[in-house]
């Protein structure tokens, strides 16, 4: 069962799925770049989103690797803008 399948019990209300997306990449591509972090931060993942995150993971792998940078994406209840 997944969270979109989720009953709901008494006392409990629906909230909306937010899909999220962020890039991530290798700790020896962050250090190439000169970068403090792995990740960028949450996004809401529309497809307009979602194509351009794949066009920089596109390019990121191109410079650094195959495998050096990827999409991780979630679903959460919460307000995309506060996964940080």
């Amino acid at each position: 069962m997944n969270i979109l399948q989720a009953p709901v019990g008494k006392g409990h209300t629906v909230q909306s799925v937010h899909h999220i997306a962020r890039i991530c990449c290798t700790p020896a591509a962050s250090k190439l770049k000169r970068e403090a972090s792995t990740s960028t931060h949450w996004q809401t993942a529309d497809p307009a989103v979602l194509q351009t995150l794949r066009t920089m993971v596109e390019a990121g792998n191109e410079k650094f690797g195959h495998g050096s940078h990827w999409i991780e994406r979630r679903y959460t209840a919460d307000d995309p803008s506060s996964a940080r």
